[in-house]
């Protein structure tokens, strides 16, 4: 395709590959990068999965309490963009293929106010459940 000048190819600061957050783990090796990026998904997929379930837990309509966390996710990467905090987005947080390279701390924002959410919704579960057995 160059051939035909459709397609200009660009290095971003002398750099042919632009780096994002998580590639900044490859000075420690190959093997170490994909178990520590496929243990954040996999963390990260966990706390959603787990949210979902709460909700289910707390809300009479189940439907509404599934597509909770897929509206979490999509509202606040939406917001997030809006407001021009893109790396504090849900989805830059988990998949930070489309900015950037960030410092490390910018992916645990988003992941730290989930876990918040879903620890106050379990403190609210666990309070139910005590007062049916009072």
């Amino acid at each position: 395709m160059p051939k035909l000048e459709l397609v200009s190819l660009y290095e971003h600061l002398n750099n042919p590959i632009p780096y994002t957050t998580f590639e900044q783990l490859l000075s420690l090796g190959t093997l170490s990068y994909g178990l520590i990026y496929a243990t954040w998904v996999g963390l990260n997929g966990m706390l959603y999965a787990t949210f979902g379930l709460v909700l289910v837990m707390l809300m009479d309509k189940m439907l509404v309490a599934f597509f909770t966390p897929f509206i979490y996710y999509l509202l606040g990467t939406f917001f997030a963009q809006i407001v021009g905090l893109d790396q504090f987005a849900p989805d830059v947080s988990i998949f930070p293929f489309r900015i950037f390279q960030q410092p490390m701390w910018t992916v645990l924002v988003p992941f730290f106010l989930l876990t918040f959410i879903v620890s106050a919704l379990f403190a609210r579960v666990k309070g139910r459940v005590d007062e049916m057995y009072v």
